[in-house]
């Protein structure tokens, strides 16, 4: 658990070029009566603008989306980050993979449009924030755009091949099954969700937001099957010839390292056109 101070966010006012910004601090309540904590960076001004949110992987925070803050806010979008309950300095004891941290994104979202403050939604997520964008993305087509960095597809296939990853030796069936049961039976217990409930690969192909699919090649924790899988099933078999835009980025540095600038500014300007597009249409 990543725990720190907001000294890490900036200062709550500042100035890009010659633009004044603030950073709005608040709590929200998620569906579980759990306090999550969130910042809301945009412009003093107060004015209507699109919005980016962004969620964190697995024993991070919001101090993650400090790397995208700068080119998204000179573009003139806002950006909105968090801490998923059992994450950072929000309530909770434990994530869950991304099962309840999607009802926590789903809270944030409506949050975002009672506010009066935004005029289109996209998101950002990487790791299991990437797989709560994925889901939320799936059941709600106000989302105009997302970007998806290492999400996996299948909690039991990313749990199977983790466990003869660790392991380093060739582990009977029968000997894997019984480990998935153990765990499947925790999670159960502990989480209140079933390990089919994040089959991922089932739920995206009701998706019809745009997307970019990102993932580094070197990547030993989800591999990168599991990322082009959900390229290929998002919006359906047919999503392209539907209208569904998506994109597979490939890079180096691992499931944690630092993501390239390149990847970064086509993301920026994926975002852009697209909230603009459907800023315009509201």
């Amino acid at each position: 658990r990543h725990n720190y101070s907001l000294d890490i966010l900036g200062p709550a006012k500042f100035k890009l070029g010659e633009t004044s910004f603030r950073r709005y601090d608040l709590e929200l309540q998620n569906p579980r009566g759990q306090t999550l904590q969130c910042s809301h960076f945009q412009q003093v001004d107060g004015s209507k603008r699109p919005c980016v949110v962004y969620c964190h992987g697995a024993c991070s925070s919001r101090a993650e989306s400090v790397y995208i803050l700068r080119p998204l806010l000179k573009c003139g979008i806002t950006v909105f980050c968090f801490d998923f309950a059992g994450s950072g300095l929000s309530d909770g004891g434990y994530t869950s993979f991304g099962f309840h941290e999607q009802q926590d994104l789903r809270c944030v979202v409506q949050h975002l449009q009672a506010s009066g403050l935004v005029s289109s939604i996209g998101l950002w997520g990487r790791s299991m924030g990437a797989v709560a964008a994925a889901i939320l993305a799936s059941k709600d087509n106000s989302i105009a755009a997302c970007i998806l960095d290492s999400p996996y597809s299948s909690l039991q296939r990313l749990a199977t091949e983790l466990l003869v990853e660790w392991t380093n030796v060739l582990v009977p069936d029968f000997v894997l099954n019984w480990a998935l049961r153990l765990l499947t039976g925790e999670i159960e217990a502990q989480m209140d969700f079933r390990m089919e409930d994040l089959e991922i690969l089932t739920q995206v192909t009701q998706a019809a937001s745009p997307v970019i699919f990102a993932g580094a090649t070197d990547d030993r924790f989800v591999q990168q099957h599991h990322v082009q899988n959900l390229h290929d099933a998002w919006g359906g078999a047919d999503g392209e010839c539907c209208g569904v835009e998506r994109r597979r980025l490939h890079f180096g540095g691992g499931h944690n390292g630092q993501r390239p600038e390149w990847f970064i500014a086509e993301s920026v300007n994926f975002l852009r056109s697209h909230l603009d597009q459907a800023s315009a249409t509201r």
